[in-house]
């Protein structure tokens, strides 16, 4: 390996360090949330989400022959992508909730979060 190849790796490492930490605060976020409020508001939260990212879908225009992709899809991406982690934490706050305090729920959600989205960026 040279040395140039080894400080791109570890860059990547970095960014996809920060990057699970920030998706596992997030799922801890909506967990300990979830937790203290009406069983169907987070999972009604990433519903409405889901919806609006199929009506960004139908609005969004075709890609071009040119092959650039419109700004927009990647709006769609992301509030897909929030859609699954309000998604995830509620669901997970749902079942521990009944066994646990809302702040060791966050904790757990964050750890197991951390640690699965570490995991599954590597792959």
């Amino acid at each position: 390996m040279t040395k140039q190849s080894l400080r791109f790796n570890d860059a990547a490492m970095t960014v996809l360090f920060f990057l699970s930490f920030f998706v596992a605060s997030m799922l801890a976020a909506t967990a300990y949330l979830q937790s203290d409020s009406s069983w169907w508001t987070g999972l009604t939260g990433a519903l409405v989400l889901i919806v609006l990212g199929f009506l960004g879908v139908l609005l969004v225009p075709e890609i071009e022959v040119t092959g650039y992709t419109s700004p927009a899809v990647f709006l769609v991406i992301g509030v897909w992508w929030c859609a699954g982690i309000i998604g995830l934490g509620s669901a997970s706050a749902l079942v521990l909730r009944r066994f646990r305090s809302a702040g060791q729920v966050a904790g757990i959600v964050f750890l197991g979060g951390w640690i699965l989205t570490f995991l599954w960026f590597l792959t």
